[in-house]
């Protein structure tokens, strides 16, 4: 009786083993499925890093390039104020023509027109003031047609800076 309770017990503990066993192959296998899953986590995590890492230079790169373009747009702002000035000056630089004053004298021998001119305060006939006249007609004309093709190139000049702040806005927000 005795042998057959050692036996018996001997078999409990040899199913108790290949049970056991059974478990900690099951459990190796786990074990190695997730070292696997652990191993592609880092391998995924170190691709994560490297792509993080060319964001941010990618970032320090566009911050910088951003900072450059900033400067660029800031001394054609400065550039542009400047030649905006000077169209001012230039404008204000020429003035009209100074009017004539006309008045008419009789002359013993035959009536004639006689005109004053402000400028040179020369007396003239009718007929060069007239020339004269139609001289400044003509300088003046070209005179508002040079302020009028300047304050275009301004608008113009004013009208670029304009849309090139609204794309560097547009850059900014949309990268952000």
């Amino acid at each position: 009786m005795k042998l057959q309770a050692v036996l018996f017990t001997a078999l409990l503990l040899l199913t108790s083993c290949a049970s056991k066993q059974e478990e900690v192959a099951v459990l190796n296998e786990q074990v190695a499925q997730q070292e696997k899953q652990i191993a592609k986590v880092e391998k995924q995590n170190k691709q994560l890093k490297k792509q993080v890492a060319k964001k941010h230079q990618v970032i320090v790169e566009y911050k910088a390039a951003e900072k450059k373009m900033i400067r660029e747009l800031e001394d054609r702002f400065k550039e542009f104020h400047k030649q905006a000035d000077l169209l001012d000056e230039k404008l204000n630089a020429n003035p009209p023509a100074p009017e004539t004053v006309k008045f008419e004298a009789v002359n013993n021998q035959e009536d004639e027109t006689f005109v004053v001119n402000e400028k040179t305060h020369e007396v003239e006939t009718k007929k060069q003031a007239d020339s004269i006249v139609g001289q400044v007609a003509i300088e003046e004309k070209d005179a508002i047609k040079e302020q009028e093709d300047l304050k275009y190139k301004r608008n113009l000049a004013l009208g670029a800076i304009l849309l090139a702040c609204i794309l560097i806005c547009f850059v900014i927000f949309r990268f952000f």
